[in-house]
């Protein structure tokens, strides 16, 4: 009797600790990296924005990118710098 109570005490409080980590991981803000090299996709997972508007952000020259093998490559100081304005 006591150890069917002890594991399903263990099984909410298990599941109880999944349920604040996953959360926290909604939650938790990205940090641009200066010195690392973001994708156009990640760039816009960043910014909370669609692929196409860091794509057109980075043709008009308002963010410093570079074109490599048909995708666009953002240094991380590059978002900052475009986020400050």
């Amino acid at each position: 009797m006591i150890w069917t109570f002890v594991l399903r005490s263990s099984a909410v409080v298990s599941l109880a600790l999944a349920v604040v980590e996953l959360c926290d991981l909604f939650q938790e803000k990205q940090e641009i990296a200066p010195n690392r090299i973001y994708s156009s996709e990640e760039a816009a997972s960043l910014f909370g924005v669609e692929r196409a508007a860091v794509v057109r952000l980075a043709r008009q020259g308002a963010i410093k990118s570079s074109k490599v093998n048909g995708n666009y490559r953002i240094l991380g100081q590059s978002l900052l710098d475009y986020l400050k304005r």
